[in-house]
This record gives C-alpha cells, sequence and structure tokens, in this order.
C-alpha cells in the first residue's frame, strides 16, 4: 500500500475508533462519525478505496441508524402506554436536552419530556412516569441498534478495502 494510502487508513481508523467509542456516550452518534471516516477514505483514495455500491449502502445505514434512534425513543414511550403527547413529548424532549444540555439532556430529556406531555394531556403522574420508563427503554434499544450499524460499517469497510488491494 503507498504511503498516502496508508495515511488514509490511519484517519478512518481513527475516526472508526472515534465512532466506536462515541456509540457508549448519548453525546454524537457513533454510526454517524465512522460514515465520515467511510467519506474521507473513498474521497481521499477515490478507486482504491472501497466501492461505490458499499458507500451508498453504508450511508444509508447510518441514515436508518439516525432515524432509528427517533423513532425508537417514541416507540417505546407508546409501548409503555403514551398518548401521542407523551411520544412527541419524548421526541421533543430528545431535541431540545440535546441542543441545551449535552450528554445529561439527551439522557433526561425524552424522560422529562415524555412526562410533561403527558401531564400537559391530562394524565395522572404515574402514568407519565410509566411513558417515561418507555422512553428509557426505547434508547437503550436504539443505543444497540446503533451499535450493530458502527460495527457493520466498520466490518464492511474492512471486508470491501480485503477485496481492494
Amino acid at each position: 500500500m503507498p504511503y498516502e494510502g496508508q495515511i488514509a487508513l490511519a484517519v478512518a481508523i481513527f475516526f472508526f475508533a472515534v465512532g466506536l467509542a462515541t456509540s457508549f456516550l448519548p453525546i454524537i452518534p457513533g454510526s454517524l462519525i465512522t460514515w465520515i471516516g467511510v467519506l474521507i477514505h473513498k474521497l481521499w483514495l477515490w478507486e482504491e478505496s472501497v466501492s461505490w455500491t458499499f458507500f451508498c449502502i453504508a450511508t444509508f445505514l447510518v441514515i436508518l441508524a439516525q432515524l432509528v434512534d427517533v423513532a425508537f425513543t417514541y416507540w417505546g414511550a407508546k409501548r409503555f402506554g403514551a398518548t401521542w403527547r407523551g411520544g412527541m413529548g419524548a421526541i421533543f424532549g430528545s431535541i431540545l436536552g440535546m441542543i441545551f444540555f449535552n450528554t445529561s439532556g439527551l439522557i433526561f430529556g425524552p424522560i422529562v419530556g415524555a412526562i410533561l406531555g403527558e401531564l400537559l394531556g391530562g394524565r395522572k403522574f404515574i402514568e407519565a412516569g410509566r411513558a417515561s420508563i418507555g422512553t428509557l427503554v426505547g434508547g437503550i434499544a436504539a443505543f444497540f441498534f446503533n451499535l450493530m450499524i458502527t460495527l457493520i460499517v466498520i466490518g464492511g469497510f474492512i471486508i470491501e478495502l480485503s477485496n481492494v488491494v
């Protein structure tokens, strides 16, 4: 592998390591950072990198992971008895929590949002609390899905790159 290819691979591996590490933190989506590593490698080495087919599949998977993250939060709330207000509160809580409170906001934002949505809808606190537990369950499911996507993109990159060399 020429020197330039080694540098590009080192940069991609750096993004993969950061992406994998941030998969365990609710700060930045790890699958997106991993995809950036694939993007940089592809743009840097063009035809000596992974195929365009793999790049498009990885792009689709990462977009899917971001959508599933929000959908699982909503699903968890609904599964535990939330009304549409609690589900929407969980989604808005996730977004506002991330913007204003970083890590703690991503953890507690959906929970508080679901509770507030349910309380504003006239439900009792115990019902609102059940809905907030659902957002936590949905968040855990989303974590595992995002981690799986991150690992699939990294594994696929390695397999694809071994076919190029």
